[in-house]
């Protein structure tokens, strides 16, 4: 089992000080960056009423194959899948095992209801021992692949945990279907994660001076608690702060016993955000995921 929580966060900048977003002109309601394709934008921290965020773009859908080694196989990898409901409504996830030499499905399994900007983290092996029909030892001991459809917009990474090391790798697979949300980032490690230690980077592409305003969510029942301003951040430039530090500095201040949440930017052109970790003192980048 992954146990969650943090060890001592990333040595980044100190304590940033709270600013106001830029002029109006510069929020905008699309994804859309100078080097980045334009991807609609599922839900903002000013959530549009629940009628109209039905119609919009993205909602449910499936992906697969990751590959991952059988759940019972000896090796120092635990395999994890996460993920986080992007909008407009909560919903279910379910997973679909794969003998990975022939693709024959080998059963599904179906999570409970994941709220609007909540975020879920499941070990395959608890997963795989929970599918219907019920799995062999043969089976569990295989390669296998998973893939997940969903009833909302998803952001789902498969994970790898070294049980030796304590690093964590990034192994999500699906093709066209990887992207970045460049304004939301998933199941951001808290505080209270032991093994590892979550940072959000902010990039500034655009060509004038921008500040983010962050809205932050418990993972668990995807209820706002909080929001977070930025310094002002330079054209071409970035400022990474630990999630720790920005969840101490929200407002309202954000215990440091919250194990996970959801950061939610505000669109501005030109701003992106990334999700790096420490963990086994190797740096990690989780800011990629699958959706469809």
């Amino acid at each position: 089992m992954v146990r969650q929580g943090f060890l001592s966060c990333l040595v980044l900048a100190a304590a940033l000080l709270s600013a106001p977003l830029r002029a109006a002109e510069d929020v905008i309601d699309t994804r859309e960056t100078s080097s980045e394709r334009a991807i609609p934008l599922l839900a903002t921290p000013k959530a549009a009423p629940a009628a109209a965020r039905e119609t919009q773009q993205g909602v449910g859908g499936s992906w697969g194959a990751s590959y991952f080694a059988g759940v019972s196989a000896t090796g120092t990898n635990a395999f994890v899948l996460r993920i986080t409901n992007r909008g407009p409504r909560a919903g279910t996830a379910t997973v679909t095992l794969a003998t990975a030499s022939t693709g024959a499905v080998l059963g599904t399994w179906t999570s409970g209801s994941i709220p609007v900007f909540g975020a879920v983290q499941y070990p395959i092996a608890t997963i795989a021992a929970a599918v219907t029909p019920a799995l062999t030892p043969a089976q569990l001991a295989a390669p296998m692949n998973l893939s997940v459809s969903t009833t909302f917009a998803p952001a789902t990474q498969l994970l790898t945990f070294h049980s030796t090391t304590g690093t964590v790798a990034n192994v999500t697979a699906c093709g066209a279907n990887l992207f970045e949300d460049i304004y939301l980032l998933g199941h951001m490690e808290g505080p209270n994660t032991a093994g590892m230690s979550s940072a959000v980077r902010i990039f500034n592409g655009s060509g004038r001076t921008l500040a983010a305003h962050l809205t932050i969510y418990d993972a668990g029942g995807g209820a706002q608690i909080g929001t977070w301003n930025s310094q002002d951040i330079p054209s071409g430039a970035s400022i990474t702060m630990s999630t720790a530090a920005i969840l101490a500095a929200a407002t309202p201040a954000i215990p440091a016993t919250t194990a996970a949440v959801t950061i939610l930017a505000t669109p501005v052109r030109g701003l992106r955000l990334e999700h790096v970790v420490m963990a086994g003192g190797a740096l990690t980048d989780l800011t990629s995921a699958c959706s469809p």
